[in-house]
């Protein structure tokens, strides 16, 4: 169990050590996911037949 979570342990400590790394990975998420997000609210509304915003 020990080595099988040896690269999550080692890679949470990367993680932890660099906070504004962490930052800029987690923004570029978020990025990622309102585009794909608003792509397919948009295709909801107008399937449902809601004006846009």
């Amino acid at each position: 169990m020990v080595e099988l979570l040896r690269p999550v342990q080692e890679r949470y400590a990367e993680l932890v050590a660099d906070p504004a790394g962490t930052a800029g990975i987690l923004e570029k998420g978020a990025a990622k996911a309102r585009a794909v997000a608003s792509a397919t609210l948009a295709r909801a509304k107008a399937a449902v037949g809601l004006l846009p915003a």
